[in-house]
């Protein structure tokens, strides 16, 4: 499940879905610094690159190792890049898993059907465009039936109240587990109204993205709508 709130017209912020030929899939979430024109175009060009090699590349580190180099070589640190990238590997194996890295991208939260427990999947890598000697790493999560993962940008979390007080990863999460009951795309719509209602009612100042990465509770499928 998605949702993408541009704060302009065009804006740096991008996720897409790339589907494997063995039917794994991988979900990035990228946001480029600044806004407008400039930042859209940059986001095009690297999920072109992204979409291009993506279904043929396992390791989500080395992809973002060669976005990163891509971005060192062509655009001088004038724009950067923070992304995470998710891989679903389920193919040839007996239990699916998630693999996943990131580039200096917010740590995406994983609810645990079991207990409800959330925990961060937080990666240390550079954004994307700082340093061309950048290394990447991976992690790796079992995720389980009825798990939900969500992957966001950093305009969902940063909105402020009255007094100057961040919503924060700590109200995202308090949005998450509150929403536990509720279906997909609700969850989504929650976690919105309550960012909203902590700022005052008033409009995101930066871009938003949020998707929603679930595996269904009764079998091995994760689901993945727009």
């Amino acid at each position: 499940y998605d949702r993408f709130l541009p704060a302009n017209e065009l804006c740096g912020d991008y996720y897409d879905y790339i589907l494997h030929p063995d039917g794994d899939f991988d979900v990035v979430v990228a946001d480029v610094t600044g806004h407008g024109v400039a930042s859209a175009l940059v986001s095009v060009q690297i999920r072109a690159i992204a979409r291009a090699r993506g279904p043929f590349e396992k390791s989500p580190a080395r992809t973002i190792k060669h976005l990163n180099d891509f971005m060192v070589a062509n655009f001088h640190r004038q724009f950067l890049m923070t992304m995470f990238y998710l891989g679903y590997r389920a193919a040839g194996r007996k239990r699916p898993r998630i693999v996943y890295s990131g580039a200096g991208h917010p740590p995406p939260l994983l609810l645990r059907a079991a207990d409800g427990a959330i925990q961060e999947l937080r990666s240390q890598g550079l954004p994307l465009g700082v340093d061309g000697g950048s290394r990447y790493t991976e992690g790796e999560v079992e995720l389980a039936p009825g798990d939900r993962l969500l992957i966001h940008t950093d305009g969902l979390i940063e909105v402020y109240d009255g007094s100057r007080r961040q919503w924060g990863l700590d109200g995202l999460k308090q949005a998450m587990i509150a929403s536990a009951s509720l279906a997909g795309r609700e969850v989504i719509d929650k976690m919105l109204r309550e960012a909203r209602y902590f700022s005052g009612q008033r409009p995101f100042d930066d871009d938003v993205t949020v998707v929603l990465v679930e595996r269904s509770g009764a079998g091995r499928k994760v689901s993945l709508h727009g």
